[in-house]
C-alpha cells in the first residue's frame, strides 16, 4: 500500500507466428507464456479493413482465447482497485484537445467510465504529427462485450485511452478447452461528426455485429 506500481516477478510475454495476409484482412496465432514458461492460452486473432464511405473506413478485430488447461482472467479492478479495470481490447489515442467521449445514455469521462453500452463515440482535435494531425471521430462497437456486462475503460485526462473492460471488478474464468471470444468493429471517420451522425454509424456498426460473434464463456465468475 502506498508504493505506486512496483514491477513483480509475475510477467509473461505474447508471442506469436507472422501474420497472415488475405485481401483486406490479416490472420495470427499467437501464445500467451506465463512467467513460468507454461502455455496459459493461444490467441487466434483476425483483423481486417473496409472503406464505409469518402469520410470513413472500418477496422474490424476479432479474437479467440482458448485455454487448453482453463484460465482465470484478472485486472487491477477484479484485484481490488476501484475503478481500474483495465484489460482486453484497448486503445491509448494520440495526444489530443477537446474530447467528446459519449454513448447512447452517457457523456464525458466520468459517465462513460464503468458504463455498459453496445457502442462508444469520441471526437477529438488529435496531435498525431505534422501532416496528419486534426479532428477525427473514432466509434467502437462491441455488442457481444456488452451482453457480456463488461463496462468501458475511458480516460481524458492523464492520458487519451478507450476499451472494453474484460476483468472489470471481477475475474473471468475460461474452462479447460474452452474459448473466449470478443469481436470490436471500429469506424474511423476525418472530421468530428455530429452526434446524429455518430449514432447513426454506430448503429449500423451494432446491427451488422449482432450475431455474428458470441461469447462461448467469459461471464464473470460470482
Amino acid at each position: 500500500m502506498g508504493r505506486g506500481y512496483v514491477l513483480l516477478d509475475n510477467h509473461g510475454v505474447i508471442t506469436g507466428e507472422p501474420p497472415e495476409p488475405n485481401d483486406d484482412a490479416l490472420a495470427q496465432e499467437l501464445q500467451w507464456i506465463g512467467h513460468d514458461g507454461s502455455v496459459q492460452l493461444r490467441e487466434h486473432r483476425l483483423i481486417s479493413w473496409a472503406a464505409i464511405n469518402e469520410q470513413a473506413w472500418r477496422l474490424s478485430f476479432d479474437t479467440s482465447l482458448r485455454a487448453d488447461a482453463g484460465a482465470t482472467l484478472n485486472s487491477p479492478g477484479s484485484k481490488g482497485r476501484i475503478g481500474g479495470g483495465y484489460g482486453g481490447f484497448f486503445w491509448r489515442f494520440p495526444a489530443c484537445d477537446k474530447v467528446e467521449v459519449f454513448t447512447a445514455q452517457a457523456r464525458g469521462e466520468e459517465e462513460v467510465h464503468g458504463s455498459v453500452a453496445p457502442w462508444v463515440a469520441w471526437s477529438a482535435d488529435f496531435e498525431a504529427g505534422p501532416g496528419v494531425s486534426g479532428p477525427a471521430t473514432i466509434i467502437i462497437a462491441a455488442p457481444d462485450a456488452a451482453d457480456a456486462g463488461e463496462p468501458w475503460f475511458v480516460r481524458v485526462r492523464g492520458y487519451p485511452g478507450l476499451g472494453s473492460a474484460l476483468a472489470w471488478d471481477q475475474p473471468v474464468l475460461i474452462a479447460p478447452g474452452a474459448a473466449l471470444r470478443r469481436r470490436f468493429t471500429v469506424a474511423i471517420a476525418d472530421g468530428r461528426l455530429s452526434e446524429d451522425e455518430a449514432r447513426a454509424l454506430a448503429a449500423e456498426l451494432v446491427a451488422q455485429d449482432s450475431g455474428t460473434s458470441s461469447a462461448s464463456t467469459g461471464r464473470p465468475a460470482g
